[in-house]
């Protein structure tokens, strides 16, 4: 069984200049577990009464 985690979007950034496409970085934004994950490093944000 695999576990997988709560991706809401995922985003590669690719350099199409050339003859070849090119990955040169990738961004994934996901559900936190808990809103400690933003607010122990963050302690000024709050949670969105508009969150998922």
């Amino acid at each position: 069984m695999q576990i997988r985690p709560a991706v809401k979007v995922q985003v590669g950034l690719y350099d199409v200049s050339g003859s070849k496409r090119r990955l040169y970085g990738v961004a994934v934004f996901g559900v936190p577990v808990s809103t400690a994950v933003l607010t122990n490093p963050l302690p000024h944000l709050r949670p969105s009464a508009n969150r998922v």
